[in-house]
Formats: C-alpha cells, structure tokens, sequence
C-alpha cells in the first residue's frame, strides 16, 4: 500500500536541504510582464467565460504577482485568486488535495 501523498511529493528534508544559486540579475516588472501580456490574459479569460482565475507565478517574479493581479482585477469580472506556494519542486499540496477529495 502506498500513501497517496508520497505519490505526489518528495520528501520534507529534499526541500530542506537543497541549495540553490541565486542569479544577482534584478527582474523589472516590465521584464516579466507587459500590456500585450495583459491583453492577452483578459482576451483569453473572456472567451473563456472564465468566473474564477487562479495566478502562478514562478519564485523569480512572485514579488510582482499582487500588482499583475490588480491590473487584471480592473478589467474582468472574474474572481482573482494567487498562488503563493512555490513552483519548485513536487511540495505544492493544491493537486493532492483535489485529488483525495474525488
């Protein structure tokens, strides 16, 4: 028998003991995110009739995650929700959970 979360994630001390490199480049906002990026997001969200978003960001630019959510907030209707786990790594717990439930 297996558990079902050790299908989905690795193990706590993988997380905990990895090293990373930082790169000491600082990303603008305007490196990651543009009007046409905008444009095509809210493009995409109203062909859709999409009533709820949900936003990922990678760990690099998660700090400009919030200021792109409002810029989207004033041009669709639709619920706006983040994601402020991390995109590294198989610890995000969002999919288990969903997946449990069914």
């Amino acid at each position: 028998f297996v558990k079902m979360t050790s299908l989905f994630s690795s193990q706590e001390s993988n997380s905990l003991e990895r090293q990373i490199e930082l790169e000491n480049k600082v990303l603008k906002i305007s490196d990651v995110w543009t009007a046409n990026d905008l444009n095509r997001c809210i493009k995409f969200i109203r062909e859709g009739s999409f009533s709820r978003v949900c936003l990922q960001f990678s760990d690099e630019i998660l700090n400009y995650s919030v200021e792109i959510e409002k810029q989207m907030r004033k041009h669709i209707d639709s619920e706006v929700f983040l994601l402020a786990d991390t995109s590294y790594g198989s610890c995000c717990v969002d999919e288990v959970r969903k997946l449990m439930k069914s």
